[in-house]
């Protein structure tokens, strides 16, 4: 919630408490007269008599300085920090994303007197501040005044230029991992929505999730696929959202027309999946998990080593979860009759160095 009174600009309380939540180390404020900081300069070496150059102005907790988009103009200023702490934020003020923070003897808002573009964040103080306001054109007659004034200056933008690009860079990776996770969420949703529309394979995506992952780092899959295959994985069924809950609720088992269509949800998989740009990559696994080495699976009749790796590691994973779950129409296999049947189903079904793999780690 934003609130103006008396033509001050405040955030809320609320708003303030999450951006002194989300700093992770406030920095230690500066002495206001340390040894070559801009103020030092500018008030005790050479200008300890003209105050016409400078306004003071304080900020109490929450209140705004300027805002991002605020036009730049002659009036406009720049900020040095006397005491307190000032928060530079992106976005609005009701969800602003935390960029950094300046504290005393730092300065704030310097493109405010170098160009007409708009303010590109926002500063609110984090505490009761202190500030030293230099306007345009005071800041211009101090250039023209003094050398070593702006040499300073150029040594402050040169820094404060190399931060900003720090800002962007970690402001980018915030904002790609808040995506991502987003992304996941997603995933994850449809996955559990598929197991509670088949009611009896609850906790099957997670399982078989795990399985295949152990498997891939066994045979050394590099790290940066293996991304790809969990989501794989966890949406290899995804293309069951296109079959009729007649044939796959079913409980005994299916026709030889109602196997036509179960055979089809790979090819619902890669329809709905190959859409989204960022799940290609992950197209293995539910697109060919039901090829069978040998060549006589579906819906490709790829056999060997053209069926993809990840899909070969998982379609080992996937029938030994299922045959270790109880269905409506046949009980659970004991262990060591399942062992027995994934040997029988080696060179067959299964990549049979996978399935040497695979017994050796359960």
């Amino acid at each position: 919630m934003i609130t103006q009174e008396k033509r001050i600009l405040t955030i809320s309380p609320t708003i303030l408490d999450r951006l002194k939540k989300n700093i992770n180390k406030l920095p230690e404020t500066l002495s206001l007269f340390e040894e070559n900081m801009l103020l030092g300069r500018l008030l005790e070496r050479e200008y300890p008599n003209r105050k016409e150059f400078f306004a003071k102005r304080s900020l109490a907790p929450g209140e705004v300085l300027f805002l991002e988009g605020d036009k730049l103009d002659t009036s406009s200023s720049m900020f040095i920090i006397r005491s307190g702490l000032i928060a530079i934020v992106k976005g609005t003020l009701s969800s602003p994303i935390l960029l950094g923070i300046r504290a005393g003897g730092e300065s704030v808002g310097e493109m405010g007197v170098l160009e007409e573009l708009p303010r590109s964040a926002s500063a609110i103080a984090l505490e009761d501040t202190a500030l030293i306001e230099i306007n345009r054109s005071n800041f211009l007659g101090l250039l023209n005044e003094s050398p070593s004034f702006s040499h300073e200056v150029m040594r402050l933008l040169s820094a404060r230029l190399r931060e900003a690009s720090s800002d962007v860079e970690r402001l980018v990776v915030s904002r790609t991992e808040e995506i991502t996770s987003a992304y996941e969420a997603t995933l994850e949703g449809w996955a559990s929505a598929l197991e509670l529309r088949e009611k009896e394979t609850a906790g099957h995506s997670r399982r078989v999730v795990e399985r295949t992952l152990k498997i891939a780092k066994q045979i050394g899959v590099p790290e940066e696929q293996l991304v790809h295959i969990r989501r794989g994985a966890l949406l290899h069924d995804i293309g069951k959202m296109g079959v009729p809950d007649t044939i796959l609720l079913k409980p005994g088992p299916l026709t030889d027309e109602e196997q036509d269509l179960m055979r089809q949800h790979p090819v619902y998989a890669y329809e709905l999946l190959s859409k989204i740009t960022f799940l290609v990559p992950a197209l293995e696994i539910p697109y060919y998990h039901h090829e069978k080495w040998d060549g006589s699976g579906y819906p490709l009749g790829l056999a060997g080593e053209e069926i993809p790796l990840a899909a070969r590691i998982f379609a080992i994973v996937d029938v030994w979860d299922a045959l270790t779950s109880d269905r409506a129409y046949r009980k659970a296999l004991p262990k060591d009759e399942l062992i027995a049947y994934i040997r029988t189903e080696s060179g067959t079904h299964f990549d049979p160095d996978l399935v040497q793999v695979f017994l050796d780690l359960i």
